[in-house]
């Protein structure tokens, strides 16, 4: 997938740099302001983002500078192999479907697979999950089903899933919460929905809500044209940055500005791999599964 670089703004839309009347062509993806394409910010080799100079200054940092050798290498075999899509998340349905009367209509376009032993898994990817994601701003029960959705991408197999996303939604206003958290996204931007919904100390946070998986919910709800994605931060992506470039944002984190000098590094390194971010967040994560993915 080549990434996206420009967009069509609303008609009238001007850009909302200070003294500029130029026809705005994107938004930036951390505030929503307004751009033309004079007002993008630049990756050091000259390709344009999805951002505002103003965030740039905030975000940019040494580590967006250039591709890291291991990401080039990994996408590199990535691209040689065909540039496989992220492999499906494999659930148990029985054990949702205690939880959660509704799972079964929620996934019922979803595949069923078998493992060796017989035992069936009913299989989500990324795609699926991203169209409940995308109706998660229209209503409360929207938002419900799109944390659902987003929880068992990947806690799918987990025993504790269903107990911990009952909690989640047991949280006073969580479908509220959550719907408003998809809302921010689009009126307001990344950092707004992140600090509205992810630290302890915010509105929205949602009981027993870790930030991996909140930012998971942010990845599935920020499907918006002409921006970048929100993208997931948690254990796996903290240890690569660590292992390959000494860069130590805990996995846990709930600052918004750590949060966001990864996003720019992610944006800038995509786009100067001619990829979108999620497809390189793919190559920085992986695309084999391994046991907590496999169906078996």
């Amino acid at each position: 997938m080549i990434i996206v670089l420009s967009c069509t703004s609303k008609e009238g839309n001007v850009c909302e740099q200070p003294n500029c009347q130029v026809e705005a062509s994107c938004e930036c993806t951390f505030c929503a302001k307004s751009l033309c394409i004079h007002h993008q910010a630049l990756t050091y080799s000259g390709k344009p983002l999805l951002v505002c100079e103003d965030c740039q200054r905030k975000y940019q940092t040494v580590h967006s500078r250039e591709i890291p050798k291991e990401l080039v290498s990994a996408h590199r075999t990535w691209a040689a192999q065909g540039r496989p899509e992220q492999f499906s998340s494999p659930i148990v349905l029985d054990l949702w479907e205690r939880y959660f009367p509704d799972v079964p209509e929620l996934l019922i376009d979803c595949p069923v697979v078998r493992c060796h032993h017989g035992r069936a898994f009913t299989m989500i990817n990324r795609t699926y999950a991203t169209n409940f994601g995308d109706r998660a701003s229209t209503t409360p029960q929207a938002a419900i089903d799109a944390h659902l959705v987003s929880m068992m991408w990947g806690r799918g197999k987990d025993n504790r899933g269903p107990s911990k996303s009952k909690l989640h939604l047991e949280t006073p206003g969580a479908a509220e919460s959550i719907q408003f958290a998809a809302q921010t996204l689009k009126t307001s931007g990344i950092v707004a929905a992140f600090n509205q919904f992810v630290p302890k100390t915010s509105t929205g946070r949602l009981n027993q809500l870790g930030s991996a998986f909140s930012t998971k919910d942010l990845f599935f709800f920020s499907n918006i044209k002409g921006r970048h994605r929100a993208l997931i931060f948690d254990s796996i992506v903290s240890k690569w940055l660590i292992t390959n470039l000494k860069w130590r944002i805990p996995a846990g984190t709930e600052n918004v500005t750590d949060y966001c000098r990864y996003l720019y590094a992610m944006y800038s390194w995509a786009a100067d791999l001619k990829e979108s971010p999620e497809d390189t967040e793919v190559v920085m994560f992986g695309w084999i599964p391994n046991n907590r993915w496999s169906p078996c």
